[in-house]
């Protein structure tokens, strides 16, 4: 099988890996993969999409559309457009966490689009959900991939109130949060740190060091920049507790990574979150903006060996359900049927 893969292939410009670098490279496995494009313009980035299309028409079987809620899903409704001209099959591949509300801003796009793909994959029950409340049925849930093995696991048999938060400085994943958090966990542990690791998106994190200046934490807030995947699974050693405090999520893949990793994972509950874990059991979730709740589930952690040792080893065990071994075969499974 060759496939033509779309996305926004923009690792070597400083952005983080995105799927199409990620799982296009997996799916070499399975087959030829053309990933494009790596242009940093959206607007050239795009036509280079459809000049792919174009030169491959004829020789590919399959054309994978990464999907996103904003500009993006405009890249990928054109170029789905293009794909049913030219009768090549697609198939969509569900992002971001506002993508449902896509469905209700361009119901008539989004219903040309979604409805005449080969079928959608969506990375999470909570994606397959929203879609299907909206009726779309063409629907194949297949989780994002992670190597496990790749993955140094570190059992917690019990849990410091040392805390790691791995996001980008944007509004929507409210940082300020996690400032507000580790100020009350300080009235319980005075030795708690927390370390923020991640590049200023929208002028987020000049806010959050004002606020960490405000409530006098310097000595206790590391913020560590944006570090390379390899380079904050290093820094997670020194930290126990993993911290996500967004406000709209999909499927994020830090979590995943972070269990993988044998951290005890408190989040918020947005999104499909829910969808990826047992709440008390791999990890905590609690409601977003609730910064006394965040911090008593952390102190109960840190207060309770056996219960922080019980959420590590349930998160690594949880983990292996994303390994790539298993992941794939749902992509030779789904591949398999495509005309």
């Amino acid at each position: 099988m060759r496939i033509l893969y779309l996305g926004n292939k923009l690792q070597k410009h400083g952005f983080n890996p995105t799927s199409i670098e990620v799982l296009g490279e997996k799916l070499k496995e399975l087959g030829e993969v053309i990933q494009v494009s790596e242009f940093r313009s959206p607007i050239i980035r795009f036509l280079d999409m459809v000049k792919t299309i174009y030169i491959n028409k004829a020789s590919v079987s399959l054309v994978l559309i990464d999907t996103y809620s904003t500009n993006g899903f405009l890249m990928a409704y054109y170029s789905g457009k293009l794909c049913r001209y030219l009768k090549l099959p697609y198939v969509p591949i569900l992002h971001g966490g506002d993508l449902p509300k896509r469905l209700e801003r361009s119901p008539e796009k989004c219903n040309e689009f979604f409805k005449n793909a080969e079928f959608l994959v969506a990375p999470s029950g909570y994606m397959k959900k929203q879609f299907q409340l909206k009726g779309y049925n063409n629907i194949k849930m297949i989780p994002n991939q992670i190597d496990v093995n790749k993955f140094k696991y570190k059992e917690r048999v019990s849990a410091n109130p040392n805390i790691l938060w791995v996001r980008s400085f944007n509004q929507i994943y409210n940082p300020l949060l996690a400032i507000q958090t580790l100020k009350q966990v300080l009235e319980s542990y005075p030795e708690a740190t927390l370390c923020m690791v991640g590049p200023d998106k929208d002028g987020s994190l000049e806010l959050v060091k004002n606020r960490v200046k405000e409530y006098g934490l310097e000595k206790h807030v590391k913020f560590a920049g944006k570090l390379s995947r390899k380079d904050w699974f290093l820094e997670s050693s020194n930290y126990d507790i993993f911290l996500n405090t967004t406000n709209v999520d999909n499927t994020p893949l830090s979590i995943m990574e972070a269990m993988a990793l044998g951290m005890i994972v408190v989040t918020t509950n947005v999104g499909g979150i829910p969808f990826l874990f047992e709440d008390g059991k791999e990890g905590i979730m609690v409601s977003p903006n609730d910064a006394d709740i965040l911090s008593q589930k952390i102190v109960e952690i840190v207060s309770n060996p056996d219960f922080a040792a019980s959420l590590s080893k349930n998160a690594r065990e949880k983990s292996k359900y994303w390994d790539w071994l298993f992941v794939r075969e749902l992509w030779k499974k789904n591949l398999a049927k495509v005309k």
